[in-house]
């Protein structure tokens, strides 16, 4: 049977427990082969937020770029778009800087995540406008699609379960 894009999950014993206790990661897993990563833009604005919920203060660009290993110049277009989503405030004048607008257990690390990036998704053919090398007719879900679903949702799930405070 054919399954309709509102069908396109399955149910999954897969949890941030089974994931962390898998039986190959004992045993020398080769994680160095891996090659599924978040962006550079991510990382960076992880180590920014991470930084200042450290600091618990307001702190200048310069201090945050000098301290986090990101150039001034990508550190202010990170700290623009944080400040957009709310999760930063900034303040101008020679006491201005930037601190974190909410207290870090409350900021998870898929929302800080979807900030820089949008939605996670495993893979493309997961958007709304379905890349044109997808086969399947519009509206059908294939196979490999319900898996990549159920990948996204365990995924956004584990994400949506850290909190920057965890990470300090």
């Amino acid at each position: 049977a054919v399954l309709k894009r509102s069908q396109c999950f399955f149910s999954s014993a897969l949890t941030i427990k089974s994931v962390l206790n898998l039986g190959n990661m004992d045993k020398g897993f080769p994680l160095e082969g891996i090659k599924m990563h978040i962006t550079m833009e991510a990382d960076y604005a992880i180590r920014i937020v991470i930084y200042l919920a450290r600091e618990n203060r307001r702190v200048d660009a310069n201090t945050i770029s000098e301290n986090t290993g990101v150039s001034l110049r990508f550190a202010l277009k990170i700290l623009r778009n944080l400040v957009g989503s709310g999760l930063v405030r900034s303040f101008k004048g020679t006491q201005g800087g930037y601190e974190l607008n909410r207290a870090p257990q409350e900021i998870t690390l898929r929302e800080l995540l979807e900030v820089v990036e949008g939605p996670y998704m495993f893979s493309r053919c997961l958007e709304p406008s379905r890349p044109a090398s997808c086969t399947r007719p519009s509206g059908d879900c294939c196979k490999p699609q319900q898996v990549f679903a159920e990948i996204s949702r365990t995924v956004r799930q584990m994400l949506e379960e850290v909190s920057i405070a965890q990470l300090i």
